[in-house]
């Protein structure tokens, strides 16, 4: 899938995606054009280390410079690798070398919640949109209705992207009832229990045989509150488009719905949630892993005991003050995961959930005042921050 067209339009396509999220990164794609299944993890190893290398000799990548994050068809040990020569070759020089890429692996300076991190904001998209009260037109103008206990939904991928949302979906109370992998599709149209299905899914590395099988190729267009397409480009076309039922699209994969798709799905009044939003969670959490990097502190390191104890004299001063009442109350045996502080994965996911839940407000709010379509505000947010950034800059 990788050419130079393709690495050109997601490079413009990530610059605006961080401008929108407000990360402080430029913007840039790069991949390897490889089949996999056709090298050895040894053969693989040397291209990456290569990779690298070359990288290196021009000055293209460093933690002040660029920073290669995951995306379709790599694996931690990839970032892992790509750390280890970037360290090996300019270690010494750098004490931020963590920082040369993300999406590694913990033992490798990552962090809790990267692998999560595009699943759990794809979910927060659909979260909010259902569930918050900011966002009551918006559901009134597309016949979403409230809540998201009890809505269905089919997802297009079941690898790190697709396995996440449907978890929480799952665990939100919603009804994952369609998945469609590379070798068949999974439908129960009272829910598919998802952690049986990623049990199996890991043992066999594909869904065909799983008890709720089926072959349907046409499974993303079959009756359903949810669609979400993670893994390939152009899923959505002007072919199945006009099919398509689900009232809410949210774009966990670049570039997975078409122009004329687009327009398509418009005129039947689905609500669209574009790539450049829905998926922004991995760039998001891979901002955090940079930060943690070159900080060289895990998040909540210094405060997390901090918080326990503030939380305990707070309700030793509650208990007091209802105590002076006359009533006699015991606080201080709550239980003690009640009183933690934030674990480095709760930072994570809440600032993740933060920025992203911003992102998408005022992506909305264009979208109402200019009378566009989310996909449209959100370029037009994003194409005007940047043009302000070179204009602060004499530009």
């Amino acid at each position: 899938y990788i050419n130079i067209p393709e690495i050109e339009a997601m490079a413009l396509l990530m610059s605006i995606k961080l401008a929108l999220m407000e990360v402080p990164y430029g913007g840039a794609k790069g991949g390897i054009k490889i089949d996999t299944n056709k090298y050895s993890r040894k053969e693989i190893e040397r291209v990456i280390r290569r990779y690298t290398c070359e990288l290196i000799r021009y000055n293209f990548i460093g933690p002040g410079i660029d920073v290669p994050g995951p995306d379709f068809g790599t694996e931690e040990w990839h970032l892992d690798l790509i750390r280890d020569t970037y360290k090996m070759v300019r270690g010494s020089q750098n004490f931020n070398f963590d920082g040369v890429s993300t999406g590694k692996s913990l033992g490798a300076g990552g962090i809790a919640g990267r692998r999560e991190a595009t699943g759990s904001g794809i979910f927060y998209c659909i979260e909010h949109i259902l569930n918050d009260d900011a966002f009551n037109s918006l559901r009134n103008k597309h016949k979403l209705g409230y809540g998201i206990k009890g809505r269905t939904a089919i997802i297009q991928g079941f690898g790190q992207v697709g396995y996440y949302l449907a978890l929480y979906l799952h665990r939100n109370g919603a009804k994952v009832i369609g998945i469609q992998e590379w070798d068949g599709c999974v439908y129960n149209p009272d829910g598919i229990n998802i952690p049986e299905l990623k049990a199996y899914f890991d043992d066999h590395k594909g869904v065909q045989g799983f008890a709720d099988f089926c072959d349907d190729e046409e499974i993303l267009t079959r009756e359903c509150d949810i669609l979400a397409p993670c893994v390939f480009e152009k899923a959505l076309n002007k072919n199945n488009a006009p099919n398509i039922k689900a009232r809410l699209i949210v774009e966990g994969a670049n570039g997975c719905t078409t122009v004329k798709a687009d327009m398509i799905l418009q005129k039947k009044g689905v609500l669209i949630v574009p790539d450049i939003v829905a998926n922004a969670g991995g760039v998001i959490v891979s901002y955090f892993e940079w930060l943690k990097n070159i900080e060289h502190k895990e998040p909540g390191r210094l405060t997390r005991r901090w918080e326990e104890k503030s939380k305990m004299l707070m309700i030793k001063g509650v208990e007091a003050r209802l105590h002076e009442t006359g009533f006699n109350v015991n606080l201080s045996k709550m239980d003690k995961d009640e009183l933690r502080g934030g674990s480095s994965f709760d930072l994570v996911q809440t600032g993740l959930e933060n920025i992203i839940t911003i992102a998408l407000s005022q992506t909305v709010e264009a979208a109402e005042k200019h009378d566009v379509t989310l996909r449209t505000a959100a370029f037009m947010t994003g194409i005007r921050r940047i043009y302000m950034n070179y204009l602060t800059m004499g530009l």
